[in-house]
């Protein structure tokens, strides 16, 4: 098939509205895993992902965090960094940028436009790209037209047909935690789902894990030994068993935590991060792990960037504190082990807390996962529907799982009026609210709240009910 190239003039005067609407167009197709219809997109508009270095970041949770650390690092020690990660919380060219400045309203308008008169609507059913496969290539367009050094990606799905992993072997793969998410399409046992995140390793490439569970472990180190991909594992130094790469945390607060590193090729002393929580230690261990690997392919990180970006980096809505006494909280757990993740930041960040929680979740996940160990620990659960009618879980589903946890309960819709009375709930300067169980929530929860902290009411901008996104 011949494909003709657009020209700037084939350009048209879409608004950046039109852009969004178009991309939600896209989303109606549905989502589907797999290689092919991404590679297809991808030639024709050039192959643009053959023209910047990759790093590659799967797992069932923290890859996003990992992301922001190994971006923040790379964009301290001089390299021109583009960043990949899904979903956004507040708006679209979230998911986009390059040196921590997400792309411009402008530069998302004339990369969707050109993509789509690109690629039109004359494609059979099946070679149309879905929505995160046409985002993906829209990411790889703008990195190419800028110029990065390097782009650090962050998987969509799983790993092995993820849209992302149409890149060629990254000069390093890394995978953080593995955990029982997206079960329909992943499997449903962890070795399972760590085969299909271990897909993104590949022959030339090395990796790195923090993958503690025994099974999933065994699968990861089995199939980097198929490829020959020499691999290396993060832990902390109290994890039973050896590690390559061991983490000792020194000092915690809500506003910095230090630790010490040790690396099979250096040691780091008072290591500074500014996210809350020790799995966050987990992440940034990865992400130094992850910059060290640089090294075998000529591209030494000098200690001081690897301290700045640590010390700089910033990931929202991940245990967020938006407002201190009364204490507001958002963070994007959205299945059990990110529930249980938050309930023990919370024991250690503020011991004693009864929170209020404002939850709501998708459809597809494992409710009582998700909801008895937070409903546990709150004073009062406040459920609610996420902005996403079509996939949102059903708040009396949410509420049910609340109680068989023992927890009070009142189900408040829709998501605006939740978060006010989660507020209202808030008696007295150290009491705490709580807003998880979806990103999807947690972005609508902080355009909001910080709206109404500022007295600026802005204007929340709700997809359509058919998108897809990624299920967060």
């Amino acid at each position: 098939m011949i494909v003709r190239k657009p020209s700037d003039e084939d350009i048209t005067d879409w608004t950046y509205e039109a852009a969004i609407d178009h991309l939600y167009r896209i989303a109606r197709r549905g989502s589907a895993l797999g290689l092919e219809r991404i590679a297809l997109l991808l030639d024709q508009a050039g192959n643009p992902h053959h023209f910047f270095k990759c790093i590659h970041v799967a797992g069932t949770n923290g890859k996003g965090s990992t992301t922001a650390f190994i971006a923040s690092i790379l964009e301290s020690a001089g390299f021109k960094t583009g960043r990949y990660t899904s979903p956004h919380l507040e708006v679209f060219e979230e998911r986009i940028s390059i040196n921590g400045e997400p792309m411009s309203r402008d530069e998302l308008v004339a990369q969707v436009s050109r993509l789509s008169r690109l690629t039109g609507d004359s494609a059979a059913e099946d070679q149309q790209a879905t929505f995160f496969e046409f985002v993906t290539a829209l990411a790889f367009e703008h990195f190419r037209s800028r110029g990065v050094d390097m782009a650090v990606l962050e998987v969509g799905l799983g790993g092995r047909l993820d849209a992302t992993n149409v890149i060629e072997p990254p000069l390093v793969a890394v995978i953080t935690s593995i955990g029982l998410d997206h079960m329909e399409y992943l499997g449903d046992t962890l070795p399972a789902i760590a085969a299909e995140k271990a897909g993104i390793l590949k022959t030339g490439s090395v990796a790195v894990t923090a993958t503690r569970d025994p099974a999933a472990l065994e699968v990861i180190r089995r199939t980097a030994a198929e490829r020959r991909v020499d691999l290396w594992t993060v832990a902390s130094a109290g994890t039973r068993g050896a590690a390559d790469v061991c983490w000792r945390k020194r000092a915690s607060s809500l506003e910095v935590q230090t630790f010490d590193l040790s690396l099979p090729d250096g040691e780091y002393a008072d290591l500074e991060i500014a996210l809350a929580g020790d799995h966050q230690l987990d992440n940034a261990a990865c992400a130094v792990a992850a910059i060290h690997r640089l090294r075998t392919t000529g591209r030494p990180v000098p200690e001081s960037a690897i301290r700045g970006g640590l010390a700089q980096a910033r990931w929202p809505g991940r245990f967020e504190v938006l407002r201190r006494r009364p204490w507001v909280i958002l963070d994007g757990a959205h299945n059990p082990q990110g529930a249980a993740v938050l309930c023990r930041t919370l024991e250690t960040a503020l011991p004693g807390a009864r929170p209020v929680m404002v939850l709501g979740a998708m459809g597809d996940k494992d409710l009582d996962g998700l909801v008895e160990p937070l409903a546990a620990m709150a004073r009062m659960v406040v459920a609610t529907r996420p902005s996403y009618p079509g996939r949102a879980a059903d708040p009396a589903a949410i509420a049910a799982a609340a109680r068989r946890a023992g927890g009070e309960v009142q189900v408040v819709e829709p998501a605006e009026a939740a978060l006010r009375r989660g507020l209202d709930l808030l008696a007295g300067e150290d009491d705490v609210l709580v807003v998880a169980g979806s990103l999807y929530l947690v972005g609508e929860a902080r355009f909001r709240l910080r709206a109404w902290m500022t007295g600026d009411a802005g204007s929340w901008r709700e997809p359509p009910a058919e998108y897809g996104g990624r299920r967060a």
